[in-house]
């Protein structure tokens, strides 16, 4: 029988709560709309005034981050990973050189980054290092040595839109235009609260997501909403965190049991967004689980004329599953998606 309780898709946010007007939650950051809008604008930043022509990327990533570097009419190059996703450093100073900035992935919210930085900086002291933290929100509240460190919210929290900032140089604008593309996740979320009352078709709040989604990629001089704003500055930061590691826990045991590792160990000390595994047979566990309401998400897929540029991004992207841990979700969620797993690896 398949269970009605769904796993994954998008957060609900609550629209009804009364929210303190509060702006502040990091001292220092600069705000946007979105994680690539903030790359975009560090970028644009860096290439005025640093002088940086081209952009070193990890060879597994999203292709909205390498076409960041594209609309600031910059060049793409990319640096291999190993098979737990840390870079290959002599790959990396192989290429190097000081028209450059290398940009390092959080991924998963799991990696230790500070002595990938390290090294780095042992190539050359005074390279110029982005570090992406939009699959590591929490991250973004610990001190970094990278030169520019940024996140995103809305894949991790019940958020519409969200990005900030933290830099070690001046020249980030604040933006004080608010994104258009929030309202349609918002109305959409709303939909979604109500949709148990049967009075319209799901596809009228997919849509309405599927609108918002599409309306990112022109807003890269905007701001998040001040309801974003409100909801991370007063939501539970640290219960939720504690919720995420419960549920990854459950997972990596189970998993254990069937000899399957994640991608990227899990310590204590991070907050997973997911427990990314590789399976040989992903599409056939994928469709297990969309026959029973579960819908866990794949990083990431490849264009077609990046497919012998992205090696372990091409790989993953065949076999790679993200099970979600967030506090949505129980021990019994857990189960139910290691039950299905088992069954049919």
């Amino acid at each position: 029988m398949v269970e009605d309780k769904i796993i994954g898709g998008e957060f609900e946010i609550n629209i009804q709560q009364q929210y303190l007007n509060r702006k502040e939650m990091v001292r220092g950051a600069v705000t946007y709309s979105s994680g690539r809008s903030a790359l975009y604008n560090i970028l644009a930043l860096v290439r005025a005034k640093k002088g940086i022509k081209t952009v070193l990327f990890p060879d597994y990533l999203c292709d909205s981050v390498y076409q960041m570097a594209q609309k600031n009419q910059m060049g793409v190059e990319f640096y291999e990973l190993d098979e737990e996703l840390n870079p290959r450093f002599e790959d990396i100073a192989n290429k190097y050189d000081e028209t450059k900035a290398v940009l390092l992935i959080n991924y998963y919210g799991l990696k230790d980054c500070e002595p990938m930085i390290a090294k780095l900086r042992g190539i050359q002291q005074d390279m110029l290092i982005i570090l992406d933290n939009v699959q590591a929100p929490y991250a973004m509240l610990e001190e970094s040595d990278a030169d520019f460190t940024f996140s995103s919210f809305r894949k991790a929290f019940p958020v519409a839109d969200g990005s900030w900032v933290l830099s070690k140089h001046p020249g980030l604008e604040q933006p004080t235009k608010v994104n258009e593309f929030a309202q349609y996740k918002i109305a959409a979320s709303y939909l979604k609260v109500i949709r148990d009352q049967q009075l319209f078709n799901d596809e009228v709040y997919l849509n309405l997501y599927h609108v918002g989604e599409e309306k990112i990629d022109d807003d890269y001089l905007t701001d998040m909403t001040q309801l974003s704003k409100s909801i991370l500055a007063d939501m539970e930061w640290h219960r939720w965190a504690i919720l995420r590691k419960r549920n990854a826990e459950v997972i990596v045991e189970g998993l254990k049991k069937m000899g399957i590792c994640p991608i990227v160990d899990i310590n204590e000390e991070n907050v997973p967004l997911f427990v990314p595994v590789r399976i040989e047979n992903r599409d056939k566990v994928r469709k297990a689980m969309f026959s029973n309401n579960i819908f866990l998400p794949v990083h990431w897929p490849v264009e077609t004329e990046y497919k012998d540029r992205l090696k372990r991004g091409s790989d993953l992207a065949e076999h790679e599953l993200s099970i979600i841990v967030d506090q949505r979700y129980t021990v019994g969620d857990m189960k139910r998606i290691l039950s299905i797993i088992e069954s049919n690896i």
